[in-house]
């Protein structure tokens, strides 16, 4: 049964072969003259790769992370996690043996899958089970069906912003100069109509976390902090008019980068 995999590490031509296990037995190794098995190998190569398998994950028993070490998504955990022969017969060209999936106009889904070592986790309280008073909702790490397709969550009514952070963010060229950094250079701290460069910093801050592929659902709190401290009119868990809050923010922007460092006295 073939399974596909992720490339975690490349290993060199010259390194020592490290002990295979957790794979298939008989497609690694073939039986020579002599009646003992030697590795199955292409051109008699040695490189090595360490995979990722998910679909083994559920075979091998949970890791203990170490204090010294708490990152343990590099830790060989056969068959999950395992060294394989780079030209071996166990790997093979993406798609040669499961067909990729068709492209359809459907929305996208996702489904979220408890790990059993996962302890739960409370994302949401509230105050006497009145709605938008005392709600606390943070981000929510993991993978997003597409690029830049991340939930946000509802701060108590701020519907009118997650409805306007959705649709700026989409718009390409805006979120291109932001992620590349091009937004750090014009960033003018003496417009006093401005913020200082705080609005433009927590928008720039937002969209590195959107397209970072690593939340699955985000709590852009901070963006409804700093905008609140200049504008409190959006300072409460209120109902607003996303028209209203779309022109204070990009307003915010235009103002936060305006290129004009000193604007000339003229007379009409």
């Amino acid at each position: 049964k073939w399974y596909r995999a992720t490339v975690l590490a490349t290993g060199k031509e010259t390194d020592s072969p490290t002990e295979l296990t957790g794979g298939a037995e008989l497609e690694m190794n073939e039986e020579n003259e002599k009646g003992t098995k030697n590795p199955l190998l292409l051109l008699n190569r040695k490189r090595q790769i360490l995979v990722r398998v998910p679909q083994e994950k559920n075979n091998c028993p949970p890791l203990a992370k170490s204090p010294m070490n708490p990152d343990d998504s590099m830790a060989v955990r056969p068959p999950y996690i395992r060294w394989v022969n780079l030209y071996g017969e166990e790997v093979c060209e993406a798609n040669t043996h499961i067909s990729p999936k068709e492209q359809t106009n459907t929305p996208a889904t996702v489904t979220y899958a408890l790990e059993s070592e996962r302890q739960p986790v409370e994302v949401m309280k509230s105050f006497n089970n009145i709605h938008g008073a005392g709600f606390v909702r943070e981000s929510l790490r993991g993978v997003p069906p597409a690029p830049g397709a991340v939930g946000l969550h509802n701060l108590g009514n701020s519907c009118y912003l997650n409805s306007i952070l959705q649709c700026i963010n989409h718009i390409e060229p805006i979120t291109q100069y932001f992620l590349k950094g091009n937004y750090i250079k014009e960033i003018n701290k003496t417009n006093p109509l401005g913020s200082g460069g705080r609005v433009a910093t927590a928008y720039a801050s937002f969209l590195n976390d959107v397209w970072a592929g690593e939340y699955s659902i985000i709590a852009p709190r901070l963006m409804k902090q700093v905008i609140g401290s200049f504008a409190p009119q959006f300072n409460n868990n209120f109902q607003h008019d996303s028209q209203e809050f779309c022109q204070f923010l990009m307003d915010g922007l235009h103002e936060d980068l305006n290129r004009v460092k000193s604007k000339p006295y003229v007379e009409h």
